[in-house]
C-alpha cells in the first residue's frame, strides 16, 4: 500500500474508529459514522462505487477495476500467480 493510501486510511480509521466492524459503513447527514455494512442486501459497493466514480467526473468505473487494477500493480513488483490468485 502507498505511504499516501496508508495515510487517507488511517484518517478514515481515526474518524470511523477502530471498531472491529465494517470497514466501509454508513456516515448519515449529520455525520455520524454508522458501524453497519451500508447495504444489507450486499449490493452496496456495486451500487456505491459507480455512483461515486460519476460524482468524481470518471466515467465507467466499477468495483471489479480495483482488483484488476490490485493484481496488476501486484504482477508489476513481480507476485507469483498463486499469491495474486
Amino acid at each position: 500500500m502507498s505511504e499516501e493510501a496508508l495515510a487517507i486510511l488511517r484518517e478514515w480509521l481515526a474518524f470511523r474508529g477502530n471498531s472491529p466492524r465494517a470497514l466501509i459503513c454508513l456516515v448519515n447527514k449529520g455525520g455520524k459514522v454508522e458501524l453497519r455494512h451500508f447495504a444489507p442486501d450486499g449490493d452496496g459497493i456495486y451500487k456505491l462505487v459507480p455512483e461515486r466514480a460519476t460524482r468524481a467526473g470518471v466515467e465507467q468505473f466499477f468495483p471489479h477495476d480495483f482488483r484488476r487494477t490490485f493484481c496488476s500493480d501486484l504482477f508489476d513488483t513481480n507476485t507469483d500467480l498463486f499469491s495474486v490468485q
